[in-house]
């Protein structure tokens, strides 16, 4: 009786069958899961998200945007679909690094928290305090390392912006030439422009950022558990908590950036400097002494001048990174899972 046969090569001693990662490829991959999962939902996210961080970048700085919709028009007719693209390569690389290295000091912190001082997974109390904590060293640690990067890419976002500024003709500048000039001219205190505003910004942003999450993650458990099952897809589950944790935190830092972003603006524009106070007061204020300070509520909504184009990247982005991140991470403990049983006792 004939017995069906796999299709062959016809070539002696092949095997035509998909070849699957050996045990020592999987436990490497197992061991680096933090790194490996956050450096793809980086690169994925950042991509994704960046027309629209160049997009917020203009509304921060320049008055003459009015809308989302208008300054994303503006800049396409002034520099076409390149302009929304404007410095990625520097972001997009730089970003992959520091969240990797993030997620890697909170991993690591929160892991510590929890075996040192005896903190329980399942006490909502201590999962965000936990997470919190983690995220104020993550947060702290990395802004140092990354503020120049960011600064790079402003200057990138904004070069267009700038050069009107100063009245001198536009020139494109690549990412590499743009940290060089900012080098040359400014200096090591150029370069960390802005780094307290920073500092502050990503310390307290981040430890809101996974207390949220966590809280969250634990909340979504606790209701699995009571239902008998997820009611949703894990991955979308993950993206809707990124997306809200994202939200949540990036609201209550959003006045820190748009200082930020406005100092480092005018330092980059060669226009008199201000203190991070002054820009402060000037944003929410008004730029005329002789004139009578601006409503309560308006001075405020300057200080969240293009959040509505930020929101929307917030939530995209960070729901897009913990997607992606949870799921790759469920795929590699299952295959190293696998891969020891297979493996025998």
């Amino acid at each position: 009786m004939a017995q069906n046969q796999q299709p062959s090569s016809g070539l002696p001693g092949t095997d035509d069958r998909p070849r699957r990662p050996s045990a020592k490829a999987i436990e490497l991959l197992y061991k680096n899961k933090t790194v490996v999962c956050a450096t793809s939902a980086s690169l994925v996210s950042t991509l994704v998200g960046f027309p629209l961080d160049s997009i917020k970048a203009r509304l921060q700085t320049d008055r003459a945007h009015k809308t989302i919709l208008g300054c994303a028009r503006a800049v396409h007719r002034e520099e076409g679909l390149r302009g929304f693209f404007r410095g990625v390569w520097i972001p997009l690389w730089s970003i992959a690094a520091v969240r990797a290295t993030s997620f890697t000091i909170y991993t690591s912190s929160k892991n510590y928290l929890h075996t040192r001082f005896g903190l329980s997974p399942h006490n909502g109390l201590h999962v965000a305090l936990s997470g919190a904590l983690a995220g104020f060293s993550s947060g702290a640690i990395i802004s140092v390392a990354s503020a120049p990067f960011e600064l790079v890419k402003i200057k990138r976002q904004l070069e267009f912006q700038i050069a009107r500024t100063k009245g001198v003709p536009y020139r494109e500048m690549g990412t590499i030439a743009a940290g060089k000039e900012i080098w040359k001219t400014r200096g090591v205190r150029g370069i960390y422009t802005g780094l307290p505003l920073h500092f502050t910004r990503d310390t307290l942003g981040t430890g809101l950022y996974f207390g949220l999450y966590d809280s969250m993650k634990l909340i979504a458990s606790r209701h699995a558990i009571r239902e008998g099952g997820p009611v949703i897809a894990p991955s979308v589950a993950a993206f809707l908590g990124g997306s809200l944790a994202g939200l949540g935190s990036w609201f209550l830092v959003y006045p820190v950036d748009v200082v930020k972003t406005n100092v480092q603006q005018r330092m980059l524009s060669s226009l008199p400097q201000r203190s991070a106070f002054q820009t402060l007061v000037h944003l929410a204020r008004g730029s005329d002494p002789n004139q009578p300070p601006r409503p309560l509520l308006v001075g405020i909504s300057r200080l969240y001048r293009g959040l509505g184009v930020s929101a929307i990247r917030s939530m995209l982005t960070h729901g897009l990174v913990w997607s992606i991140y949870e799921s790759m991470t469920s795929m590699i403990e299952r295959a190293y899972e696998r891969s020891r049983m297979a493996a025998g006792p």
